[in-house]
């Protein structure tokens, strides 16, 4: 729980690992990938109500990416800001 980008680079990069993965993180950034690679902010975790006890997909497939969020921002009149979900420090 709580693996980083940078802690997950350090862990395959020593050999203490040959493979890395995010669940509850990859669930609130669907583009994670994309997100690691551009440094954008990751998105806040997901409540734990969302990936233990949701119903149905909701929760599990709409939250949005980076793109989506700044997107909405734009159309919200706040263009240039980052998305409100960002994590501090990631």
């Amino acid at each position: 729980v709580g693996l980083t980008k940078e802690v997950a680079e350090g862990m395959i990069r020593s050999g203490a690992a040959d493979m890395a993965c995010f669940g509850r993180l990859y669930m609130s950034n669907p583009d994670l990938p994309e997100r690691f690679a551009n440094d954008w902010p990751l998105a806040e975790p997901a409540a734990y109500e969302t990936w233990w006890r949701s119903s149905g997909a909701s929760g599990y497939t709409d939250f949005p990416t980076y793109e989506q969020e700044k997107a909405q921002k734009s159309v919200e009149g706040t263009e240039g800001a980052e998305p409100a979900t960002a994590v501090a420090g990631q």
